[in-house]
């Protein structure tokens, strides 16, 4: 005594894309006492602007490289299932990932929702979490640390989402043309090519 609380001590590492507002939370998990968990969470509100005098300046990784632009007419399918998204990147480095989602169930208020990016021979080259609050679903998006990742031009990548059962991910038939959607290894739809709505952003 007293007990030494041992495991390793957590980095967290946030980047901000534009001003505005954004809340953490750090729960404590206890299931002998789940009080606890209310009592003693973290939480942190971190306002995001420019410094006084000083404009804002563009954000360097935004570039926007691949995207679907096809309006969406209300289909979408449940991150529960191995669900994805080919692209073809034209930039060097892939800094951002955005995804359109829609509250698909009811549920909870949010949901963590994992990003996985994949390269044509399957092999997991990044994957990004974040908890998503049902009131601001419309636009997800998933920053890869440390200024992104280098990838090859010309060559097929994948994005692939998994989570609970709250969000569906939208997709269209048609749409985005260097790629498209699967569904546990399939095409998402057997008869006709579709696609999930997303953006990608990159850097020279």
């Amino acid at each position: 005594m007293p007990p030494n609380p041992g495991g390793p001590t957590h980095v967290y590492i946030f980047e901000t894309t534009a001003d505005g507002e954004a809340q953490i939370k750090i729960p404590i998990i206890n299931p002998e006492n789940p009080d606890w968990t209310k009592r003693l969470t973290f939480a942190v509100t971190i306002h995001i602007g420019s410094a006084a005098g000083i404009p804002p300046a563009q954000h360097a990784s935004m570039t926007p490289d691949q995207a679907n632009t096809e309006p969406w007419k209300n289909a979408w399918t449940n991150p529960l299932n191995d669900v994805r998204q080919t692209f073809t990147p034209s930039l060097p480095r892939l800094t951002d990932v955005e995804v359109e989602l829609v509250v698909a169930n009811p549920g909870p208020s949010d949901d963590e929702i994992t990003m996985n990016l994949g390269n044509a021979a399957g092999d997991v080259l990044a994957d990004v979490s974040k908890t998503v609050l049902v009131a601001d679903c419309r636009h997800v998006l998933f920053v890869f640390p440390n200024g992104g990742l280098r990838v090859s031009l010309g060559q097929v990548y994948s994005i692939r989402l998994s989570g609970g059962s709250v969000f569906g991910w939208k997709y269209v038939v048609g749409g985005y043309m260097s790629g498209a959607a699967s569904f546990d290894g399939r095409p998402l739809l057997p008869d006709t090519r579709s696609t999930f709505l997303f953006r990608t952003f990159g850097a020279s």
